[in-house]
């Protein structure tokens, strides 16, 4: 695990290190020691369209969740890069004085480079990414839904079934949801790319409490989810714990949202799948860094915090939750089922810790909770179809 005490070198010194690390030269050597995977470097070339400050802070956010060593690699890794003068400036000193803190590396080096083995193997294919996302999904292959369909939900038809966005940016009383665009439009590339027809509902389009729940009313009534094999429902707003806002400022539960989807209501919905992804806050703790079938089977619910917390959302880049959900679907969903899938953005997300100029918004993190009563595996199993649409 990457200590405290690096960290926090790394945070005090984060402004010197984006202003003059060079990265054409650093990028080779930290490949070299399995700092980054071949993906990760190549994501933060970009072709070389990325500016080098930028570059910086991707690799300033990576490398704590590279091992125990990684500190170490780091300066290692400047220095074999020629700028060893960063070592000696703004690392080293901090390394000195907390020397008696950090265990002797001597053989316990070569077992470690298992444990770092691992963890290169967990994030090899998928890179998360700060900064905007471009949604691509990645296919799966014939030999791969030969394997895996018959264990699992149907899902090979050319439209998958029907998506709801409902993107809530102005709660009466608060501010704006800075950021929340951002989200909708990368939750609406996936679910497009996922094979799903998606429909998106804005602050204009009466997103109170009763225009909420009208909307769901009506996405439960489409005669689209008859040939579907899955529905997907997304609500982007603020909220307390087990329910969301409307921009009236009245609580919708987040019940209601399941009730009108289950069996019994919605039989076109029966024995199929229905994701129900939430980015709202369940309270105002913010988490410090230390019928013939049950109706309510087939569901899975995605919260992206705890009962009670907060949950945490940049203005220019979305939220931590769907940011995560949309790169580890559209990375991973070709081969990993929906637990798979949720269990790695519940890991990624639990990694993340705030930055704000705001003292109190500072070194927060966040755990996204995932609920199910799923009875099949789910793969999405982009790319493949069979002669029938929806």
């Amino acid at each position: 695990m990457f200590s405290k005490t690096h960290r926090g070198i790394l945070e005090k010194h984060r402004p010197e290190l984006v202003d003059e690390v060079d990265t054409d030269s650093l990028l080779p050597e930290l490949r070299k020691r399995k700092l980054l995977t071949s993906r990760q470097e190549d994501k933060i070339k970009l072709n070389g369209q990325r500016v080098r400050a930028e570059q910086v802070e991707i690799i300033l956010d990576l490398i704590p969740r590279r091992g125990k060593h990684a500190f170490d690699d780091l300066c290692e890794a400047l220095i074999a890069s020629d700028q060893e003068r960063i070592v000696q400036d703004y690392l080293k000193p901090d390394i000195l004085a907390k020397t008696e803190e950090e265990p002797p590396r001597k053989k316990a080096r070569k077992q470690d480079a298992t444990q770092n083995d691992e963890e290169e193997d967990m994030d090899e294919g998928i890179d998360i990414n700060d900064g905007p996302i471009s949604v691509r999904v990645h296919q799966s292959t014939p030999e791969f839904y030969e394997k895996k369909f018959r264990e699992a939900y149907p899902m090979c038809v050319p439209c998958r079934g029907l998506a709801c966005i409902i993107n809530v940016k102005h709660v009466v009383g608060t501010d704006d949801r800075a950021g929340t665009d951002i989200d909708c439009e990368n939750l609406q590339h996936l679910w497009v790319q996922l094979g799903f027809q998606v429909v998106v509902y804005n602050d204009e389009d009466d997103l109170t409490v009763q225009g909420i729940r009208d909307k769901v009313i009506q996405f439960a009534a489409e005669p689209g989810h008859q040939r579907a094999q899955c529905c997907v429902l997304c609500v982007l707003s603020h909220g307390e714990n087990g329910a969301i806002y409307g921009t009236d400022g009245k609580l919708l539960p987040v019940a209601e949202l399941k009730y009108h989807l289950d069996a019994k209501r919605c039989r076109a919905l029966k024995d199929k799948p229905k994701l129900i992804f939430l980015e709202a806050c369940r309270g105002d703790i913010a988490d410090t860094d230390v019928a013939d079938c049950p109706s309510h089977a087939d569901f899975l619910v995605g919260f992206p915090s705890q009962p009670g917390y907060k949950a945490w959302r940049n203005c220019k880049k979305g939220s931590w939750y769907i940011s995560a959900i949309v790169q580890v679907f559209m990375e991973l969903a070709a081969t990993k089922n929906i637990d798979e899938l949720m269990t790695k953005v519940n890991n990624i997300v639990s990694r993340k810790l705030s930055r704000s100029h705001k003292y109190e918004d500072c070194n927060k993190v966040q755990m996204p909770e995932v609920r199910h009563s799923l009875r099949l595996p789910l793969y999405f199993f982009p790319g493949i179809t069979d002669e029938d649409g929806c």
